[in-house]
């Protein structure tokens, strides 16, 4: 249950509260209008890239599957023989945010979650050989991979409403109808609907209905009729220990009474899926971003204890800041790796090359 009310305390707030704060949206909406508008006119100027870019982000607060769906477009890029780097600002990170930062050089992991940021840690350590660089002024980043000659192309993570950089394609994730939402901090959207028409093309997650989904894309076919409409499903691939690397079969939940944490924006996808892969799934949701520590660690192996839970899993992204408290853990613990499937696939390798080529 505490879970459930943590999950949705901010769906309740907003929907008892959200009219109110609607003119406080509006107006929020016109400063990231006039934002838009200013680099549009070369009032503010985006910096040009010595990399090619490719941006992945969303119009919405929360997450929506950026992570996976960078993974996606990097093992893409590999296969067919580019080079890319990944570039993230590291939300929280404990080192300089203004400064760049090489969180890998694509051969080594170079530095720690609470130094790069927990996203840009699990990055490095799901795809080895690719450099992932972090740094507030994402510029600066790219730079630096290109100074080091890392990289023949670069994948923005989360890099929709950051305009100071010009890109050669922008991907946004849509999870739900935009129009039926409003703008932060009345609702959950960072700026309104009109922001598509700077996006190349849109995914549509499996968080959308059938229903939904023909409805919006009805939707952009008659606004934003430039963008190539794509749907993107994000579904379970394997386990792996905590701490290690062994691909174990999701049956491996089979039968068991399952804790599952997990410090991210939105649980609520990874909860469901450990449900449907074992008897009961006991939910914990921790706040975002969280930093593990003997406190927490004590959290889980309480409910874990109270619920008669005989294993834990966790997400990639909480995996990376809890493997130094591997052998400390009670209970066997779990990492639930997620993989993206795009449809039709060929589409997105055929627009994201195009657009690095040009």
């Amino acid at each position: 249950m505490e879970a459930a009310d943590a999950m949705t305390r901010g769906e309740e707030f907003l929907d008892r509260y959200g009219g109110f704060l609607a003119p406080l949206g509006a107006a929020y909406g016109w400063v990231m209008r006039a934002r838009e508008f200013a680099y549009q006119q070369r009032i503010k100027r985006a910096e040009i890239p010595s990399l090619p870019v490719v941006s992945v982000g969303n119009l919405s607060l929360g997450g929506t599957g950026k992570t996976p769906t960078v993974l996606l477009l990097a093992r893409q890029l590999l296969s067919v023989g580019r080079r890319p780097a990944i570039v993230s600002r590291g939300y929280r990170r404990t080192t300089p945010s203004q400064e760049p930062l090489l969180v890998s050089d694509g051969r080594q992991i170079l530095r720690s979650p609470s130094e790069s940021g927990d996203e840009p840690a699990m990055l490095a350590r799901a795809l080895p050989n690719v450099p992932v660089a972090v740094c507030a002024k994402r510029a600066r980043a790219i730079a630096l991979l290109a100074e080091k000659n890392l990289a023949d192309c670069v994948i923005l993570d989360d890099g929709f409403q950051h305009l100071a950089v010009a890109r050669s394609l922008d991907l946004v994730l849509l999870d739900s109808d935009p129009r039926r939402m409003r703008v932060f901090p009345a609702g959950f959207l960072r700026e309104p609907p009109s922001a598509l028409k700077r996006a190349h093309g849109v995914l549509l997650t499996s968080a959308m209905s059938e229903e939904e989904v023909e409805s919006v894309r009805a939707w952009l076919s008659r606004a934003f009729p430039h963008l190539t409409q794509l749907r993107i499903f994000f579904e379970p691939a394997m386990l792996r220990p905590l701490g290690g690397d062994d691909a174990l079969p999701l049956s491996t939940l089979a039968g068991k009474r399952v804790l599952a944490f997990a410090g991210i924006a939105a649980p609520r996808r990874f909860f469901h899926d450990v449900q449907s892969l074992c008897l009961q799934a006991v939910p914990l949701a921790l706040p975002d971003h969280t930093a593990y520590d003997s406190v927490t660690i004590e959290t889980i192996h309480t409910m874990a204890r109270e619920r008669y839970c005989e294993v834990c899993v966790t997400t990639a992204k909480d995996a990376v800041k809890l493997e130094a408290f591997a052998a400390t853990l009670d209970l066997p613990c779990y990492v639930l790796e997620q993989e993206a499937r795009v449809e039709p696939s060929a589409k997105l390798e055929d627009l994201v090359l195009t657009a690095l080529r040009a």
